[in-house]
């Protein structure tokens, strides 16, 4: 970690661990140790033409400060939670019916996630359940022992000892980044994203940059 500094931008790939400064927390659906998580809660609700669609109803996410290490040793990172993507590994799922009772994890979630409501249950009308909803409650991990790519500055940690007190935050304002997608698998993410949205067409357009992009990502350009 010897290009680590105070005030300047880095790009690390390593493993990640708990850390001194930061207990991983049990993930909301999982229940198993994690660093960091996202959590999405869909509704499947009328969509005013006689079908039904998805509406997302809840997101948000968790992470603490971890241990990051590679070949040349191990840094603090204190992950902003709008730069989390755990989305590279992890992913687990719960699908509650409407009527059904929802599993004790996700009724442990509903209690102490002040920005989700609970689900109306609706009302049961002999073997028919009436004016309630489906729900997916989704969740993807960080977790102790990936291979995480992060981009951030170097700081001082005030509360650190002497000689260890370097921290890598991945601050918002910055374009930080903290993720378990390799940095290929992150480039080419981004790459379908951007397809997705310019369209088709416009991929011929964009896909010298985006390899030049990531070419100098790679050289540590940026």
């Amino acid at each position: 970690m010897a290009d680590v500094q105070a005030g300047q931008r880095t790009k690390l790939v390593g493993t990640v661990a708990a850390a001194e400064a930061g207990t991983p927390f049990d993930a909301g659906f999982a229940g198993v140790p994690t660093l960091a998580a996202q959590y999405v809660v869909v509704e499947v609700r009328p969509d005013g033409d006689g079908g039904t669609e998805e509406r997302q109803v809840y997101d948000g996410t968790r992470a603490v400060p971890c241990e990051l290490t590679d070949g040349t040793g191990s840094v603090l990172v204190d992950p902003d939670p709008e730069t989390v993507d755990a989305s590279g590994d992890h992913h687990d799922s719960i699908r509650v019916e409407k009527g059904e009772e929802p599993p004790e994890r996700v009724k442990q979630f509903l209690r102490t996630t002040a920005d989700v409501d609970g689900v109306f249950e609706g009302v049961d009308v002999g073997p028919f359940n009436v004016g309630g909803r489906t729900r997916y409650y989704r969740e993807w991990r960080v977790e102790p022992g990936d291979e995480v790519l992060v981009y951030g500055t170097g700081d001082r940690d005030p509360d650190a000892d002497w000689g260890e007190s370097l921290v890598v935050r991945t601050d918002e304002a910055d374009d930080g980044l903290f993720t378990n997608y390799s940095p290929a698998e992150y480039a080419n993410k981004s790459l379908l994203s951007t397809a997705g949205y310019l369209g088709v067409g416009s991929l011929l357009l964009v896909w010298p940059f985006a390899v030049l992009a990531y070419m100098l990502l790679e050289m540590g350009v940026f």
